[in-house]
């Protein structure tokens, strides 16, 4: 991967002013003639620009190694990167750069898993990836790509059999390329090069063949680092992140397939059909996932032999005002229910629609801050009742809803907060996503000529000025101004 040197130290600048002047030269003659080009030419410059990435990701590893030598096991007064009034090599990667700090780190790791090694005797060890090197160093490919196959071997390349190791980074190098790899076992024509996530997903593979230990050692490491955390953002959204091992990784793939899988086709009555064209689902795939989970979560809590807490099951308690469950119940927007556990703030109409079908006490307040209301006895549906409804309705009555029936809630049509009876004829099962929406007032549930059915009820958003009708300013702490 090493030259020979030739022209003097000031060539090095020159050389990368010509290189930027060229893109910025090029980058013009696009701009006037690309919406000229016939599909093959645009094509063409698409796979000439990804060239010209590579091209750049060459030169980053190649100043990445550079600054990374005249930093490591120097004198603090010797490094290059502090001279320059950086910290490290990722501090100065970073700000020259203008990249993440994630980026930098992979480009240093990537630089670090290419270049030759120190033995302890002090001679030079080969790189590990010589082809992988070559490919990077000519600019055949990316930085990303690299990565991808580095990290999906893992550490299996330090106790793999030389041989092996070779022919996994040839394989692995040559499906980067687009190209066929040498491995006797590599059968099939690669025509385009891989995507990150696929080499990594292949160098899995190969790292799996190359461990003499096999999958158990690294089965329990990964047991050890599962985790799920969560905190309240300073928005007031829960927000939370997970590792899981590949097993328990499995379980929430499959729970999660139905929702991002293509939809099996659903056969309608002419009136379903035209009421499934009007109910536009535009929820984004992170948004429908994050539904399934809720739903999930209180389709499990609800079950017999679910944990409890003092012998009850997981219960949210929401608290509004007199006035604001007076307001709502008289079709005023605007009102909040507050959560007793966070103390953070929901709109009530979503604590209306909570109230129909859920594990939720709404505790009305008077102005003395005592309970006036705990709701009516028989607020939920029976269990012989939601049977009832789940063979009738048979999942989520929305149109185009492919919930099942046992994520759905019992929505009372006429509300339960309005004086709605839980009758099997006041009524419809709805998953989570489309009971709020019908509390939100964006749905609607009217009777057609073959029984209930779900419209869009389309109202203007009214945003008002001043304060929320349940805050009281003074209550808030605000200081006087000066």
């Amino acid at each position: 991967m090493t030259e020979q040197a030739s022209g003097t130290t000031a060539d090095v600048a020159v050389s990368l002013h010509e290189a930027i002047g060229a893109i910025a030269a090029a980058a013009g003659v696009v701009d006037a003639l690309l919406p000229r080009l016939d599909d093959e030419q645009r094509r063409l410059a698409v796979g000439l620009v990804g060239d010209l990435g590579r091209a750049t990701d060459a030169l980053r590893i190649r100043i990445a190694d550079d600054i990374t030598k005249r930093h490591d096991g120097l004198p603090k007064d010797d490094r290059f990167t502090v001279a320059c009034g950086y910290r490290d090599p990722l501090d100065m990667l970073t700000t020259e750069f203008g990249i993440a700090h994630q980026v930098g780190k992979r480009l240093l790791e990537v630089s670090a898993a290419l270049r030759p090694r120190v033995a302890l005797s002090g001679g030079a060890v080969p790189a590990r990836f010589p082809a992988l090197g070559d490919a990077v160093m000519t600019g055949t490919v990316t930085i990303d790509q690299a990565a991808a196959i580095i990290d999906g071997l893992g550490d299996s390349p330090d106790r793999a059999n030389p041989g092996d190791l070779e022919a996994a980074d040839r394989a692995l190098t040559a499906s980067a390329l687009g190209a066929r790899g040498s491995h006797p076992a590599d059968d099939g024509v690669i025509e385009q090069p891989m995507t990150p996530l696929l080499l990594a997903k292949l160098a899995r593979r190969w790292r799996n063949g190359l461990d003499p230990d096999g999958v158990e050692p690294r089965y329990e490491e990964q047991l050890l680092r599962r985790s799920f955390t969560y905190g309240t953002r300073a928005d007031g959204m829960l927000a939370g992140r997970f590792a899981l091992p590949p097993d328990q990784g499995a379980v929430l793939v499959a729970a999660m397939d139905p929702f991002t899988s293509p939809r099996k086709p659903v056969f309608l009555t002419d009136e379903e059909r035209e009421q499934a064209e009007l109910v536009i689902d535009d929820r984004t795939r992170p948004q429908k996932m994050a539904d399934a989970l809720i739903a999930m979560m209180s389709t499990a809590v609800e079950q017999s032999d679910a944990p409890r807490v003092g012998g009850e099951a997981p219960t949210v308690v929401l608290h509004l005002s007199e006035a604001t469950y007076r307001a709502a119940l008289d079709g005023e927007p605007g009102g909040s229910a507050t959560d007793e556990r966070t103390g953070e703030p929901v709109p009530v109409e979503i604590a209306m629609a909570m109230m129909c079908d859920a594990h939720i006490q709404a505790v009305v307040t008077g102005a003395d801050g005592l309970p006036l209301y705990l709701g009516r006895t028989q607020r939920l549906f029976s269990r012989a009742q939601r049977r009832a409804l789940a063979a009738r309705d048979k999942g989520c009555r929305a149109p185009g809803c492919s919930a099942p029936i046992s994520w759905c809630e019992a929505h009372h049509i006429t509300f339960w907060s309005l004086g709605g009876l839980t009758d099997i004829d006041n009524g419809i099962m709805l998953c989570i996503h489309h009971h709020h929406e019908v509390h939100r007032g964006r749905l609607q549930v009217i009777k057609g000529p073959s029984g209930w059915v779900v419209i869009p009820k389309v109202r203007a958003p009214r945003r008002r000025r001043g304060w929320a009708p349940d805050v009281d300013p003074s209550e808030l702490y605000l200081q006087p101004a000066a």
